[in-house]
């Protein structure tokens, strides 16, 4: 049930566990530059989702949702659902296939995933063009892997604020 929650979008208040809308982010807002010309770290408000961390992030501009950190992923992981949301309103062709991949996941087992392109992938402030990613089973979990992750000069979790600094 919280996988199903947490995919319709619903955090957990961590201090009742009831579950409630996840809050709006201000997503949208353009970059701040520093006095030297540099963007400015970015921190995004964790949220509590079935007893992980979830993070917001847009997707080719279009579609919004809540995704788990993982440094272990390779890639960014959709599931089929939000693959098929994102076909519908037209922001997701054929044109960003880029074929199959064999995966080991955590338990060894292996599976075999389409793999795509996505346009943009916008987390608070950083926005990523032609992010590799792949489309997963129906209800499992948007994962933000390490073809972000690499991109950026660096990320940091603060487990008192539950916040991610991107860099």
């Amino acid at each position: 049930m919280a996988k199903r929650l947490m995919q319709l979008s619903y955090c957990q208040d961590e201090k009742s566990g009831a579950w409630k809308p996840c809050p709006g982010t201000g997503a949208g807002a353009p970059p701040q530059l520093l006095a030297n010309n540099s963007l400015r770290l970015s921190t995004v408000q964790m949220h509590r989702a079935g007893g992980v961390f979830v993070i917001p992030i847009t997707l080719n501009d279009s579609v919004n949702q809540y995704a788990i950190l993982d440094s272990g992923a390779s890639n960014v992981q959709i599931p089929q659902e939000v693959a098929d949301e994102l076909r519908r309103n037209g922001s997701l062709t054929d044109a960003d296939g880029l074929g199959q991949r064999r995966y080991i996941l955590a338990d060894g087992r292996g599976v075999l995933d389409k793999v795509f392109r996505l346009r943009r992938l916008k987390i608070g402030d950083k926005v990523m063009d032609n992010v590799v990613a792949t489309i997963s089973a129906p209800n499992s979990r948007i994962l933000l892997g390490q073809s972000v992750l690499r991109r950026l000069n660096g990320w940091a979790i603060d487990n008192i604020k539950n916040t991610l600094t991107l860099d």
